[in-house]
C-alpha cells in the first residue's frame, strides 16, 4: 500500500552476541505476570545486537522458573538473582555485568516497540555528547480494568527532535523530570555519574538523570512512540507519595550535594517547595491548607474521566496492533 510503513523485520536468532551493542536490564520482584511478555518484546526488536540481563529480586513467586525457562529458550537472556534489595540495586547489579555500549532500563511490566533498540541507536551514535535518550510510550490502563490504550504526551514542553531539547539539561531537571517514559544510557555517562542510589526506591533514575546532566552529557529526545506502559493499580511507580518523597530528596541534594548553577539551584528551590505542599496533602497532615488542592485534585481527576473518550483510542492502533495483537485481550 502506497505510503505505509515497512513492517519491522525482527531478529529471529536465539544466539548470544558475544559483544552485543544494546543490554536491556530488567528488574523483577514477583512480576510473573508480566515479564515474560515484557522480555519477548525485546526478543522482538529489529536491532538484533542486544542481550537481556533480568535481576530476580528476591522474588517468592514464579518468577525464578520462569526467567529459568525464558534463558534456556534463548542464549541472549541473561538471568541474575539477588535477595530482596529494591529496583536500584538491581539495576545496579546488571550494569556491573552489562556487556553492551548503551543501558536500557526497561520495567518488568512494560514493553519494546519492534523499533526501539533500532531508534535509540541512530539518536545515540549521532553524537557522542549525548548520554540519555529518551522517547514517550504508549499507556494501556489496567487499573481500571479497561484495556485501554493511549498515547503519552511528550516530556512536558520538549517535542522529540535534537532542537526542541532544553538548553541547560540541569536546570530544566532542576525544575522537574521532563525524561520521557522509555530511556537508554550511553554506558561511559553512567559510569561516570555514577550508580543509581540504594537508598532510593522512588525518584532513584530522576537523580541518575540528573547526575547524569551535571556531568556534561546531553539528553535528547528521540521520535516516535516507542514502549508501552502499563497504568496498574499496584505498580510501584503509581505511589504518589513515596514518588513525592524521593523527588524531595533529590530536590535537596541538588541545594546541598550537587555543585549546581544558581538557576538551577532556584528551580530545585521552586520545585522543592511544590513537592512539600503536594507530601502535605497527600499524606493529609494539610486539611485547611491543602483542602482547595485537594479539590482541584479531585475535579482534575472527574475532568479527565469525562475528557477519556477523546484521549483513550477506542481501538488499539494499527502499529500497536500488530506488533503486540494479544495485548488488549477480549475488548467486546
Amino acid at each position: 500500500m502506497p505510503g505505509a510503513a515497512p513492517r519491522a523485520r525482527r531478529s529471529t536468532e536465539r544466539v548470544r552476541v558475544p559483544d552485543p551493542l544494546h543490554s536491556v536490564i530488567v528488574p523483577a520482584y514477583n512480576a510473573v505476570e508480566t515479564i515474560g511478555q515484557t522480555i519477548r518484546s525485546v526478543i522482538a526488536q529489529t536491532s538484533p545486537s542486544f542481550e537481556v540481563v533480568a535481576v530476580d529480586d528476591g522474588s517468592s513467586d514464579a518468577t525464578p522458573e520462569l526467567l529459568r525457562r525464558m534463558a534456556q529458550a534463548d542464549s541472549r537472556v541473561r538471568v541474575l538473582r539477588q535477595e530482596n534489595a529494591g529496583p536500584s540495586a538491581a539495576r545496579n547489579v546488571a550494569i556491573e555485568q552489562a556487556a553492551g555500549t548503551y543501558l536500557t532500563f526497561l520495567d518488568s511490566d512494560d514493553l519494546l516497540m519492534p523499533r526501539y533498540l533500532e531508534t535509540m541507536e541512530a539518536v545515540l551514535a549521532n553524537d557522542q555528547h549525548i548520554g540519555l535518550a529518551h522517547a514517550r510510550a504508549w499507556v494501556l490502563d489496567e487499573a481500571a480494568g479497561a484495556g485501554r490504550v493511549r498515547r503519552a504526551l511528550a516530556p512536558q514542553e520538549y517535542a522529540p527532535g535534537p532542537d526542541a531539547d532544553p538548553p541547560d539539561a540541569v536546570v530544566a531537571l532542576a525544575a522537574r523530570n521532563y525524561v520521557g517514559a522509555v530511556q537508554t544510557a550511553r554506558r561511559a555517562a553512567v559510569e561516570r555519574a555514577g550508580p543509581l542510589d540504594n537508598d532510593l526506591h522512588q525518584a532513584e533514575d530522576y537523580d541518575l538523570w540528573l547526575r547524569i546532566a551535571i556531568a556534561g552529557f546531553r539528553l535528547v529526545a528521540a521520535p516516535g512512540t516507542l514502549a508501552v506502559v502499563r497504568n496498574r493499580a499496584e505498580s510501584l511507580s503509581k505511589d504518589e507519595l513515596e514518588l513525592a518523597r524521593g523527588v524531595r530528596m533529590v530536590c535537596r541534594r541538588m541545594l546541598s550535594v550537587y555543585g549546581v548553577s544558581e538557576e538551577a539551584r532556584a528551580a530545585a528551590t521552586e520545585q522543592l517547595e511544590r513537592t512539600d505542599r503536594l507530601i502535605e496533602v497527600l499524606s493529609g497532615r494539610a486539611p485547611v491548607r491543602g483542602a482547595g488542592r485537594r479539590l482541584r485534585l479531585i475535579l482534575g481527576k472527574a475532568k479527565r474521566r469525562l475528557l477519556a473518550n477523546r484521549i483513550w483510542y477506542r481501538e488499539p492502533p494499527a502499529e500497536l496492533a500488530e506488533a503486540f495483537p494479544d495485548l488488549l485481550g477480549d475488548r467486546r
